[in-house]
């Protein structure tokens, strides 16, 4: 501030000095406070004006989708090699344990969608669910990588409530999330950006995690000679994923925090329940663009896991079997 109090003046200063000299912070007080608490909240909700996302919001809300990529790839390219390879879990049940998490994500996805939309609360209807997530996630998913000692039944209905948590507990932050980004801005342009942004860092945070635990925790060492047999390794990566996933979650929530009071608002709903939920999925299926990205992505899937899959299926002959 450019005023200034002489260091020495011979004389005491007295109260009403203080009093006068001090009260000219109240100024830079209420500018401060209208424009960290108010003038967002007056342009963008009272006047009408469309607030600028900005980097800033673009940054955080996308880093978040870092805790999704993190656990997709988890599932996709380690799940399996970690508890049919290194545990010892019979492979079949493995993959039956994944098949049963996956089979109850698509039920619990649409509910947490619903249950999201209804919500009403001083932190609007997608941060409290994105906060709620963060902990839990992240200590589920470092107990995955961390199994007891156990005969295959019990590691069977360990894997499988694992994978279930994880699943629930991360669409919990994630279909929130996602439905929050077309709230943040009705501009197209924008949006487009924030998808973006999002699609980085989630590709970018799963793929990240992946090249670290092959390049520095995969390694052979001398009670794991073979590196993708180190079981140190797995539990390893799983401690520093559920690290970076709750700084992920929670990067996305606080950073976007500030933009809840200028969020679109939902338009009111003609129905209620769960019915009305399979109702608008069913309507969602009959756009015809939606239908054939629809049919496609499942190709791509589906070819995926057949790729992923081939190598443990048909080995070249010779090749040893751990």
């Amino acid at each position: 501030m450019p005023s200034s109090v002489p260091v020495s003046s011979g004389k005491r200063v007295g109260w009403v000095v203080n009093c006068t000299y001090g009260f000219g912070a109240v100024a830079y007080g209420i500018k401060d406070n209208g424009f960290a608490y108010l003038l967002l909240l007056f342009y963008g909700t009272v006047v009408g004006l469309e607030p600028r996302v900005g980097w800033v919001v673009n940054c955080t809300y996308g880093f978040g989708a870092v805790a999704y990529g993190i656990k997709d790839n988890g599932f996709a390219y380690l799940l399996l090699l970690f508890y049919g390879t290194v545990v010892g879990l019979e492979p079949a049940l493995a993959g039956t344990a994944l098949l049963v998490a996956l089979i109850f994500d698509a039920f619990s996805d649409p509910v947490v969608g619903y249950w999201s939309d209804n919500t009403r609360s001083r932190w609007g209807r997608r941060h409290p669910f994105m906060y709620a997530a963060a902990i839990p996630v992240a200590l589920c998913y470092s107990l995955l990588w961390q199994p007891p000692e156990w005969s295959d039944g019990a590691l069977f209905a360990y894997l499988v409530i694992m994978a279930i948590l994880i699943r629930t507990l991360i669409t919990f932050y994630e279909t929130p999330s996602s439905a929050l980004m077309p709230e943040l801005t009705a501009d197209y342009d924008e949006r487009t950006s924030i998808q973006a942004w999002r699609s980085f860092f989630g590709w970018a945070g799963g793929a990240g995690m992946a090249v670290f635990t092959y390049g520095f925790l995969l390694v052979p060492t001398e009670a794991y000679p073979v590196g993708l047999l180190n079981r140190d390794g797995y539990q390893t990566y799983g401690q520093i994923s559920a690290v970076v996933m709750l700084v992920a979650i929670l990067v996305s929530a606080l950073g976007t925090h500030h933009r809840i009071g200028t969020l679109a608002a939902p338009e009111a709903r003609t129905q209620q329940g769960l019915a009305s939920v399979l109702s608008e999925v069913l309507q969602t299926l009959r756009d015809k663009s939606f239908f054939a990205l629809f049919i496609s992505s499942m190709a791509s899937a589906v070819a995926t896991g057949l790729t992923l899959l081939r190598p443990r299926l048909a080995p070249s002959r010779g090749s040893p079997r751990y």
